[in-house]
């Protein structure tokens, strides 16, 4: 397949993708936990191979520079789109695999190699196209069918798995509102692929047989346009890790941030609880070592544990039309009662320490009270002064 995309555009989207992949292979290889980062690396860069081979430039320079013919390299362009579905099934299945089996090979090793014997075996099927010098697209022949079934079946196995988990996890439900949309997203590119996958497989028929012309060549038009756009998505999604990377480095990344935000509360906090709670400030040191989300959960954990403690010298809380000043104040004024020899009394439950949460919607409530932190203390001094 040769691209009809301008090469302006074509050649721009696939030096930004080489940028991309650039700023992966120099940020995120060899980091721990990385196994599926590297997947996603190495699709990138079959899809650019993929992308290049598709455009009349380069199919020309292949021809006249290294002596293979243009249908040659309008099939092995194609190839590339299945080893770039390799790695992205390889995703999808080490969500589970990795559970099961204790060797990573048991479970890529099949996968890519069914990808390496499937590129020999479409250039074999191409070879009756690429005499005839046709587009195998519109060649007629059950080669036609026997190469596009190899690839429409790659294509399926990464978009029948989509669109099952996407449906899967939305009909269970219980999601929060940024994550719903992220699997709708999944759910419309996975049935926009197998919709891809069928209709490919579809119009090989009808080429192979000589009907369908119509169908066929709208299928040819489409194929020949929408791949370098698809390059693009690609690439945006695949840039967002290393930009979030770059973002810890200097540590602008919202874990981080959090940190520094929490980190007064937090220290007034231990500094009043901790003979009530063994190890406490040793462990937060020890989670800091493991990575910023670490820290992070171990601190909002500490700050929790502290409020189950303040909750023996709290007071109810006073109707406010901001809760989260309303609880700031609250446990100010129970730090305070506690760090100036109060005595215990009933326990109540502070608004802070509501544990029906999960980590994200904890740090931003714990945010919004050491926001108002320095001024909650200041007054609940002022008033046991």
């Amino acid at each position: 397949m040769t691209s009809s995309v301008p090469g302006l555009i074509s050649w721009t989207i696939i030096l930004m993708s080489v940028a991309t992949f650039i700023a992966r292979m120099i940020l995120l290889f060899g980091r721990s936990g990385s196994h599926t980062e590297r997947l996603v690396t190495y699709a990138l860069g079959f899809a650019i191979l993929a992308a290049v081979f598709r455009e009349e430039e380069a199919q020309n320079f292949m021809a006249v520079h290294v002596g293979l013919s243009v249908g040659f390299t309008r099939q092995l362009g194609t190839t590339m789109i299945v080893m770039a579905y390799v790695p992205l099934v390889l995703v999808l299945v080490s969500s589970w695999a990795r559970s099961r089996f204790s060797d990573r090979w048991i479970t890529d090793k099949p996968v890519w190699l069914a990808g390496y014997i499937s590129v020999p075996l479409m250039l074999v099927f191409g070879t009756h196209a690429r005499v005839l010098d046709q587009y195998i697209d519109r060649t007629e022949g059950w080669q036609t069918v026997a190469y596009f079934s190899i690839f429409s079946a790659w294509c399926a196995a990464v978009s029948v798995p989509l669109v099952y988990v996407s449906v899967r996890d939305l009909v269970r439900g219980q999601l929060r509102g940024k994550h719903i949309a992220t699997y709708l997203v999944l759910l419309v590119a996975g049935a926009w692929a197998t919709e891809e996958a069928i209709s490919i497989f579809a119009s090989s028929v009808f080429a192979a047989t000589g009907t369908g012309t119509s169908f066929v060549e709208f299928r040819f038009a489409a194929n020949e346009n929408n791949f370098v756009y698809i390059l693009l998505l690609g690439a945006i999604v695949a840039i967002i890790r290393p930009i979030y990377l770059l973002l810890e480095l200097a540590d602008l990344d919202p874990a981080t941030r959090s940190i520094r935000k929490l980190q007064p509360l937090r220290e007034d906090l231990v500094a009043t609880c901790k003979d009530d709670i063994p190890g406490l400030d040793k462990k937060y040191h020890a989670a800091a070592g493991s990575g910023r989300i670490e820290a992070l959960q171990r601190m909002t954990v500490e700050i929790r544990d502290c409020l189950l403690v303040l909750g023996r010298f709290a007071t109810p809380i006073d109707d406010h039309t901001d809760p989260a000043t309303a609880s700031a104040f609250q446990v100010a004024a129970a730090l305070e009662r506690k760090r100036s020899g109060g005595a215990p009394g009933d326990y109540i439950r502070l608004h802070a320490a509501d544990r029906d949460r999960d980590l994200i919607e904890e740090v931003r409530a714990l945010n919004k009270i050491a926001c108002r932190w320095e001024t909650a203390k200041q007054s609940a001094i002022s008033t046991h002064a």
